[in-house]
């Protein structure tokens, strides 16, 4: 009776662990697969997102949208950016895959601005880099956006807010060793802090008569 009954027991043992076992197995492949699918779909975002700063050359310059197409892409940075980092920290992807894709996304983003001063090579571009939520940056913005819109023919604005891990601002950074924030770079050259109106206004004048 006894014998029969640890039999049982062994048995039991046995059938719990390959339950435990499948479990297991099943749990780490339904993991695999949910990382896999997470991504497939960012390499997917940013394979669109290199196809759309291609398509960046063929911009009209004439066109009323020129402006909103040259920010378009700076919000499918941002998002894949966002993911990327995201999913990483929670360890929902590969630490090789992030790695390697982070690289990726700063080489895009040192693609998107080499395009954009080719294609907009007869215009200033004026590039400023601010933290989160900063009110003077806003005003800052607000004065160059009304400029942009003054010399819309000569003048072209980009406006970034972030910190250091942005691969746009990284890459800006890295390139003119920048140290703090904010800051512009005024047609490639790097100014600490802000210039007022007029200030802005005569730089913008002395480029157009320089490029006139």
């Amino acid at each position: 009776m006894v014998s029969a009954t640890q039999n049982n027991l062994v048995k039991l043992l046995f059938l719990n662990c390959i339950i435990v076992s499948f479990i297991f197995v099943t749990a780490s492949a339904l993991s695999g697969y949910t990382m896999n699918v997470r991504e497939q779909s960012l390499l997917s975002r940013l394979t669109v997102l290199e196809e759309d700063i291609y398509e960046f050359e063929t911009i009209d310059l004439e066109s009323e949208n020129v402006t909103f197409e040259v920010y378009s892409i700076i919000p499918l940075i941002s998002g894949v950016n966002h993911d990327l980092k995201n999913y990483a920290r929670q360890n929902m992807i590969r630490q090789s895959f992030y790695e390697k894709q982070d690289e990726k996304l700063v080489s895009l983003s040192v693609l998107y601005m080499k395009t954009i001063k080719q294609v907009l090579k007869d215009r200033l571009l004026i590039q400023l880099f601010c933290t989160y939520d900063s009110a003077s940056c806003d005003y800052e913005n607000f004065v160059l956006s009304y400029l942009m819109k003054k010399y819309s023919d000569k003048l072209i604005v980009l406006y970034f807010d972030g910190d250091s891990t942005h691969p746009l601002i990284r890459m800006i950074k890295d390139k003119y060793v920048v140290e703090n924030f904010p800051f512009m770079i005024i047609d490639d050259e790097l100014v600490y802090g802000f210039l007022n109106a007029q200030e802005l206004e005569k730089v913008i004048l002395q480029y157009v008569s320089e490029s006139a």
